[in-house]
């Protein structure tokens, strides 16, 4: 019952924000006509790790003759519209509208960064996209970063690089900071995702946190709409009460960031933000990568792995990674 009334919901959604996004597709097309340009869409809505880990194969699709839009997810399109060589963002919460815009803008260039067959983020229907380099919903992961597999899937050729993000640049820190209460150094933790068996147990997470309160000054901030640490003094749970640019710019004055393979993850790769990363089993997979850039080399971060779901993975091998990446950043 609980899933049909989400269902529902989601469609409502997606009924209201579907006129919306072709109308903002019609005016773009003709705002680029005026400029000489061509209109190019990337379609990727996706969740928000993925849309900060493309953005290395979607700067390939920038040119000066070039209309960019990306078509995103509306929680994340705050992060995108700071990007210079994007024209615009339009809102669209999945892959399943794409259906219905693509039959009203059939003459319209459009980047899919998705693999073939990979489920709509919102409703879960699959959308075709056969490519050159045979990438599926099934062995995508068998194809390097997700950077790279968004470049070979749009038939690009992206710079091997983090992601950049430039929603820190000019942003007044200090107000935000102030905002959410955080007074001194401060530590990010990250560590539940929507698949459970990538996310660090509350009890693991709580003996993790209880080390870093007693064995440092640092405060806590744990990211997330689904906080599990226990609140008390110095451990600060903002709850998406500031948007999600202004959370990356929080993320980028952390003495260290803790995180599992999540959409923060990303946003820390991007900022480079010194890094204990914890990768567990995802489907088939055991030794995946999903970054880009110096991290997919064991660079500025350090990368625990579990073999089965990071459960497997115990508190004290997760603190004695971050005792040690605490006193690289200290010397």
């Amino acid at each position: 019952m609980l899933r049909d009334r989400a269902a529902r919901r989601r469609i409502r959604v997606m009924l209201k924000l579907t006129p919306v996004a072709a109308w903002q597709i019609f005016r773009l097309r003709r705002a680029a006509a005026a400029q000489g340009k061509t209109l190019h869409l990337i379609l990727h809505p996706g969740s928000l790790g993925d849309v900060v880990a493309a953005e290395p194969a979607a700067s390939a699709l920038a040119a000066p003759r070039r209309f960019l839009v990306w078509l995103v997810n509306p929680l994340y399109a705050p992060i995108l519209r700071h990007i210079p060589w994007l024209d615009a963002v339009v809102p669209l919460a999945g892959t399943t509208e794409w259906r219905v815009l693509r039959r009203l803008f059939p003459g319209v260039a459009t980047s899919i960064f998705y693999p073939d067959g990979a489920p709509c983020p919102w409703l879960g229907i699959a959308l075709p996209n056969p490519n050159p380099a045979g990438l599926t919903i099934a062995n995508y992961y068998d194809h390097d970063s997700l950077a790279a597999v968004y470049a070979k899937v749009a038939g690009v050729a992206a710079p091997d690089r983090a992601p950049r993000l430039y929603c820190c640049a000019g942003t007044d820190t200090e107000t935000i900071l102030q905002q959410i209460g955080i007074v001194s150094e401060f530590a990010v933790i990250a560590c539940r995702s929507y698949d459970a068996s990538r996310s660090l147990p509350a009890a693991s997470l709580q003996e993790v946190a209880d080390w870093l309160m007693t064995n440092t000054s640092l405060s806590l901030v744990e990211a997330g709409l689904d906080p599990v640490l226990q609140p008390r003094p110095r451990i600060i749970q903002p709850r998406g009460g500031i948007a999600i640019d202004q959370q990356a710019v929080l993320l980028s004055r952390a003495k260290i960031f803790l995180g599992v393979d999540s959409g923060f993850s990303h946003i820390a790769n991007a900022l480079g933000v010194p890094a204990v990363i914890l990768l567990g089993r995802y489907k088939t997979w055991t030794r995946y990568n999903p970054f880009s850039g110096p991290w997919a080399l064991g660079q500025g971060c350090t990368i625990l792995r579990a073999d089965g779901p990071l459960s497997e993975l115990g508190s004290g091998t997760v603190i004695g990674a971050l005792r040690q990446r605490l006193a690289m950043a200290q010397s």
